[in-house]
């Protein structure tokens, strides 16, 4: 299905389940400079020619996106991204092999000839790449036949997109050129960002891959895979997104809720909206479910329910945050939600 807007004779289509036309369609307008929408198994991405510094600019633009955080580059597979890297590391091409495709953003030393726009990488000498894990993703990066830099494709510091809808009312007519629907990602947080020094993994950025994971796959001891998150002073680089900025809030003021017995201190107002799992019962305010007590359904949830919020005339949001911060996944959830309440 087609959905054409007319904009300033700038024709933009939002295409559900793309033909293989339609992708043929998006790389060709990807290799002429234009921006497209499409989505992964963790958010929706934004998506440019990496190798185009004017279309990777326009990102930048449409996003808001401050100049010096960088962005993640996507390719169909890792042979894709040997031209772009000085090397592979041993430890790198395992995680590579036992994650591509999949949630799993890997730090590594950019090749200064490999052609990657200088806004891709803010001024680094490292890159981000990925395989993602979604049959539309790999189709286009087939049909464009160059690697895209893609961060989430909503405005910057809102909650980041999981379906094509998210992304429509995120830009208006004033978005990508192309928008490719292929469904709400099953995912829901942004990929894991890893960096290896050594013989250790540090985790820049928690995601869908967890320590506990990477430890099992690639035989590497826990106490080798280090939490390397934290919000970056004002004159610091951050080395992949999210760990300067603030990210993922919704128009209200974001309250985390740490234990249950926190919620009979709260004075819940009827415009208040509550996101809490279906075990908590909670009287007042408006309640948005994040399911049975799962954190993978939750991490799925969060940016969903965060834009409900922005639709329902909400005044402060409080969210159940009594999940396991030491799980892996809880890792990441807790730091999504802890960003999105830090922006207030």
């Amino acid at each position: 299905m087609y959905i054409c807007i007319l904009n300033n004779s700038r024709l933009m289509s939002t295409i559900r389940d793309p033909t293989p036309c339609a992708i043929l369609e998006a790389g060709e307008l990807l290799k002429a400079g234009d921006l497209v929408a499409f989505p992964t198994e963790t958010v929706y991405g934004l998506g440019a020619n990496a190798l185009d510094e004017l279309a990777v600019q326009k990102i930048f633009s449409t996003k808001g996106r401050p100049s010096d955080n960088p962005l993640i580059v996507h390719v169909p597979d890792i042979d894709s991204a040997h031209p772009l890297v000085e090397s592979i590391d041993t430890w790198s091409e395992r995680l590579a092999a036992n994650f591509w495709p999949g949630p799993l953003t890997i730090i590594l030393p950019v090749r200064p000839d490999s052609g990657i726009a200088k806004t891709v990488t803010a001024g680094l000498s490292t890159v981000g790449i990925r395989v993602p894990d979604h049959p539309v993703a790999l189709a286009l990066l087939r049909a464009a036949r160059v690697p895209l830099a893609a961060p989430s494709a909503n405005k910057s510091g809102s909650p980041s997109p999981t379906t094509a809808r998210h992304v429509f009312n995120d830009h208006g007519e004033n978005g990508p050129r192309m928008i490719l629907d292929g469904g709400s990602c099953r995912v829901g947080l942004e990929s894991t960002v890893v960096e290896v020094r050594g013989d250790d993994v540090y985790i820049l950025r928690p995601g869908g891959v967890t320590p506990e994971m990477i430890s099992e796959k690639i035989a590497l001891s826990m106490d080798r895979i280090h939490m390397a998150f934290r919000m970056l002073e004002s004159n610091e680089t951050p080395k992949a997104p999210g760990m300067k900025y603030r990210h993922y809030a919704p128009k209200a003021p974001v309250v985390p809720v740490m234990n249950h017995e926190d919620w009979t201190m709260i004075q819940l107002k009827e415009s208040d909206v509550v996101i809490v799992f279906d075990t908590l019962n909670v009287v007042g305010g408006r309640r948005l479910s994040f399911g049975p007590g799962d954190v993978r359904i939750a991490s799925e949830r969060l940016f969903d329910l965060l834009r409900q919020t922005d639709e329902m005339n909400t005044s402060t949001v409080y969210i159940d945050c009594s999940f396991d911060h030491s799980d892996g996944l809880g890792h990441a959830l807790w730091n999504r939600i802890s960003k999105a309440a830090a922006r207030k």
